[in-house]
């Protein structure tokens, strides 16, 4: 059974049918809980899952999903991993930390920033890309 991940802002699901042994659910919570950044992990071996919350300023998922992949011995991937680079969302920005000065942080910001404001522009180009087709395929002006 290939298994199924759900990702939202520090929360993650993975079920899959190794989870419904109970000792290996506890083993890998305890695993999961070693984490930087993990602040629960909680096993339901009745239907095989185990539920992740993180904190989203210390840690993104992708370090707890190949975690996760190497302790379960298969592939778990979000289809968040499948979407192309600029969809994704960065790393953390570590504002008042020591890993990041305040360029570091500013060019982060900025490179967000024109990300979103790029898809916003694509998508009003293409809406009136649309509209502009469909009163011209009707005859509407």
């Amino acid at each position: 059974m290939k298994p199924y991940i759900h990702c939202a802002d520090g929360r993650i699901r993975v079920k899959t049918k190794s989870l419904k042994s109970s000792r290996k659910a506890n083993l890998l919570c305890a695993h999961l809980l070693e984490i930087e950044g993990v602040e629960q992990a909680s096993p339901n071996t009745a239907n095989g899952s185990i539920t992740i919350k993180y904190d989203t300023t210390m840690t993104t998922e992708s370090p707890i999903l190949s975690s996760l992949s190497a302790k379960l011995g298969e592939q778990v991937c979000s289809d968040h991993d499948k979407q192309p680079d600029f969809l994704r969302p960065q790393q953390p920005i570590y504002a008042a930390s020591a890993k990041a000065d305040s360029s570091q942080v500013t060019n982060q910001i900025s490179k967000g920033i024109a990300a979103r404001a790029g898809h916003i522009a694509i998508g009003v180009l293409l809406e009136k890309s649309i509209r502009y087709s469909m009163s011209n395929l009707f005859g509407i002006r």
